[in-house]
């Protein structure tokens, strides 16, 4: 069950109110991200594909290995090839490519927040906002 935050600042209690700068704009992007689900209506193929989008778009990262970049660029060549016949074959639809451009931007904007989150925890470990500052599970 995920709670929708009409107000960032609900999430703050009084010891946590330093750590708000750093976790408001992670906050203002979740129904922006909302919307985007509920105006599309994800399929379970989409999830997937953003799934997979987030997870192995990594050829920026200088510390993946060269087999594992390899590794990453053929899953996602299968991943859009897949979306691909998914959407020609099974939704009869040749005219997708916003809607991937869609999907595309909603798992950019995962990437970002995760990023977000580790600068976040480590802004955390050097200026000692507060012990629980980035419990997520209050989200869930």
């Amino acid at each position: 069950m995920l709670i929708y935050l009409k107000n960032p600042n609900e999430f703050f209690d009084d010891k946590s109110k330093d750590a708000k700068i750093f976790l408001a704009p992670f906050l203002n992007r979740v129904p922006y991200v909302l919307r985007l689900f509920k105006r599309l209506r994800i399929t379970v193929v989409e999830l997937a594909y953003i799934s997979l989008l987030a997870l192995w778009f990594c050829f920026e990262l200088d510390e993946i290995s060269e087999t594992t970049q390899q590794l990453a660029n053929d899953i996602l060549i299968k991943a859009s090839d897949g979306l691909h016949q998914y959407y020609v074959r099974d939704l009869h639809n040749s005219n997708y490519a916003l809607r991937q451009a869609d999907l595309f931007k909603i798992a950019k904007i995962i990437e970002g927040a995760a990023r977000e989150r580790r600068n976040m925890v480590t802004a955390n470990s050097i200026f000692n906002f507060c012990e629980n500052a980035f419990n997520f599970k209050a989200f869930i």
